[in-house]
């Protein structure tokens, strides 16, 4: 039999063990444990950038998958957790888990990759179609634009199976028009779809009125809620992806082409388009090739030549070959709004000489414009004002190079033709040059002063003392032809009839006291100092006086002085 005390020890070892039972269920409890979920697609593909919310009585997380579809959560406590993921509002995954009895887990979604292609009428797929998805419910809508083949993707699109979503609606536009609409159900065996749209290609070929091609041209093409516009380059174009007219009726088609900044309609039409199609669209434009020509025989190079409209807008601009050619390629026909009758003008050297107005309808081989020539009536005169006779004027006309030579008369007129335009002139007399000059014949002077021509020459002759020297005799030659030379008060004056080398000799009691050459460009007066000093009828030069022969000539000149009073003195007392 068990005592009493016995008993009591029994009972508080059995506490005791309870207790301690109890504090190791606590600690059990109380230790903490990580999840990692992989988020995968209807295919097993990671899903990345979703939210994954966690949650149970007491406890909501939520963690952004990374990349490769992980998304983690550290620290949880032993228990039940519930898992959800949400795309488009729409639920794609609700899932138990428990912890720490599963520590990684594969959580699949019900979503998946859908992938369409628009095709053309022709099986081509066609870039630039915006394709709108949108599920019977109407949380779930996405938008994208297909690709250089046609192909539009939406990755993981919630699958029609969910109560949430239903069967989805495919949209796809081009531009403003609607070209199809068909309904689709998502699921794991229908997610490539090739969608055929009433779309076709068009090429378009355009040319002229010789059926050349055109080029830089803009071709527009719209109909109700499309516009396609294109730049032309080389006189071919293609426009894809083209609705046909059961989608959007009529198309009207515009073609411009602009010429310096000037825009210009070159064709209007309307087209009604059923089926891919090359067409041939002719313009309303020509060639027009200029001849410009001076008194309707020598070609005009070099010249600038303008095309301007009726209105005044310049359309084109171009150069004369060595010919007298400029081609102009592509001009508006005169039948156009806004065009009318082209003008062209004709400028050479700065000038207008041109204004003529040619109606287009058509090519033009060979417009032949002609440039008058005017005549011009030109006097030269000497700078004393007086007519130069048998001068010789030289003009070379721009444009042409024609070479116009004249020769003055009596009265020292020149007669001649020459394009109105600045022009450069040579005047030449006796063999030279003697001046050159640029003349706008537009409104040339009836006068031209010649300045290299009957220039006068004054010459005085000095010695060493500043003393003009007495009794002297000039001559004076040029291209060894003597000039006329008058003397007067000591002065030598002398006409040169054309500028340049002048040889002049000085004589002094039939010896040549001074010879020089003198550069004559202008009207001079000259003072020379001959070498030395005049003694009576001679010079007498420094080197032939030395230092006895200058006392020598002292003495004769202060004798020579003497003598001169005496001879004075002694006429005054006859006089007497």
């Amino acid at each position: 039999m068990i005592g009493r005390r016995e008993a009591a020890a029994a009972a508080f070892a059995l506490i005791t063990m309870l207790l301690l039972s109890t504090i190791d269920v606590q600690t059990a409890f109380a230790e903490t444990s990580d999840l990692q979920l992989k988020v995968v697609d209807y295919d097993g593909n990671p899903v990345g950038n979703v939210e994954v919310v966690l949650t149970n009585s007491t406890l909501r997380r939520a963690f952004r998958t990374t990349t490769a579809g992980i998304a983690t959560f550290r620290g949880l406590s032993p228990g039940e957790y519930n898992v959800q993921v949400t795309v488009d509002n729409v639920p794609v995954a609700n899932e138990t888990v428990r912890v720490p009895h599963e520590g990684e887990r594969v959580v699949r979604l019900a979503v998946a990759e859908l992938k369409a292609r628009i095709l053309d009428a022709e099986g081509t797929g066609v870039r630039g179609v915006t394709v709108q998805i949108t599920s019977s419910t109407g949380k779930v809508t996405r938008s994208a634009t297909t690709s250089e083949d046609g192909t539009v993707s939406f990755s993981n699109l919630p699958l029609s199976t969910l109560k949430d979503v239903g069967t989805y609606t495919i949209t796809a536009k081009v531009m403003n028009a609607t070209v199809l609409e068909t309904s689709v159900n998502h699921d794991p065996l229908n997610r490539t779809l090739e969608l055929v749209a009433p779309l076709v290609k068009l090429r378009f070929e355009l040319i002229d009125m010789r059926g050349e091609p055109v080029s830089e041209v803009e071709l527009r093409l719209s109909a109700d809620g499309v516009l396609f516009t294109m730049s032309v380059a080389k006189g071919e174009a293609l426009v894809s992806g083209v609705p046909t007219s059961q989608v959007v009726g009529p198309y009207n088609l515009t073609v411009v082409k602009a010429y310096a900044g000037t825009r210009v309609t070159v064709l209007t039409d309307s087209l009604t388009i059923f089926e891919p199609s090359n067409r041939t669209l002719i313009l309303n434009v020509a060639d027009v090739d200029v001849l410009i020509l001076a008194d309707g025989s020598d070609p005009v190079k070099g010249a600038s030549v303008e095309a301007r409209s009726s209105s005044g807008s310049r359309i084109a601009r171009g150069s004369t070959d060595d010919s007298g050619r400029v081609s102009f390629q592509d001009l508006p026909l005169s039948t156009l709004p806004g065009v009318g009758e082209i003008e062209f003008r004709v400028i050479l050297s700065g000038k207008a000489l041109l204004n003529e107005t040619v109606r287009i309808i058509g090519p033009v081989s060979d417009l032949r414009l002609e440039l008058p020539r005017r005549e011009v009536t030109l006097t030269l005169l000497k700078p004393d004002g007086s007519p130069l006779p048998e001068a010789a004027v030289e003009v070379t006309e721009p444009g042409t190079d024609r070479k116009i030579t004249v020769t003055s008369g009596n009265d020292g007129t020149v007669r001649f033709a020459v394009l109105p335009v600045p022009s450069q002139l040579k005047v030449v007399y006796r063999g030279m040059t003697v001046q050159t000059e640029k003349i706008d014949f537009s409104s040339p002077p009836s006068n031209l002063q010649v300045r290299g021509v009957s220039i006068p020459v004054t010459l005085t002759y000095k010695d060493w003392m500043g003393s003009q020297v007495r009794g002297i005799q000039v001559r004076a030659w040029q291209n060894n032809e003597p000039l006329p030379v008058q003397m007067a008060d000591g002065e030598a004056s002398f006409v040169v009839p054309v500028r340049g080398a002048v040889i002049v000799e000085a004589v002094l009691a039939g010896q040549v006291i001074e010879r020089r050459e003198l550069q004559i460009d202008g009207p001079i007066t000259l003072t020379i100092y001959v070498r030395g000093v005049q003694v009576g009828e001679s010079v007498i030069g420094p080197e032939v006086v030395g230092t006895a022969g200058a006392v020598a000539v002292a003495a004769l000149l202060i004798s020579l002085g003497v003598l001169v009073y005496i001879r004075s003195v002694r006429a005054a007392l006859r006089a007497r």
